[in-house]
């Protein structure tokens, strides 16, 4: 059981760093515009545990038109100095996703929404001292964004 939590750890740990979060907004980046974000994870204490993570990923946008944009993004992680006979284990995450603006906000419209769809893959290998096992999952995502820009710049980290 703790073998699968570790695992499930692993696969959220990896998927926070490569997350899109520009699909945390309904609006697109417009035709031909691409945006991208990488980002980088090191923790000598994940979780309380005496272990120590390493993770690192990004994603990257493109506008194929006006209201449609495509993401791609990958992830990689590992977890090292386990304890209860775990010596380690990683993980990698590949995704697409689409989302198309269906409203834009504007005078008329208080606010923006949009639809997204996509497909994630992840992969996680954990070494133990009876061997080594690896777990294979795909993930579709379907959903709907609204959202309201307040401020023209809203910072993040």
């Amino acid at each position: 059981m703790k073998k699968l939590i570790l695992a499930l750890a692993v696969i959220i740990a990896i998927s926070a760093v490569a997350s899109a979060d520009v699909l945390n907004t309904a609006n697109t980046l417009g035709a031909g515009k691409m945006g991208w974000l990488a980002a980088g994870r090191y923790d000598s204490n994940p979780g309380g545990i005496s272990a120590t993570m390493m993770g690192a990923g990004g994603f990257m946008g493109y506008g194929v038109m006006d209201k449609l944009d495509v993401y791609g993004k990958i992830g990689y992680g590992t977890y090292s100095n386990l304890p209860l006979g775990l010596s380690s284990s990683s993980g990698m995450v590949l995704g697409l996703a689409a989302k198309y603006q269906v409203l834009a906000e504007g005078t008329d419209m208080p606010v923006s929404v949009a639809g997204v769809l996509g497909y994630q893959a992840s992969t996680v290998t954990s070494n133990t001292i009876l061997g080594s096992f690896q777990t294979v999952q795909g993930d579709i995502a379907i959903g709907a964004i609204a959202s309201k820009v307040i401020v023209p710049w809203v910072p993040y980290g």
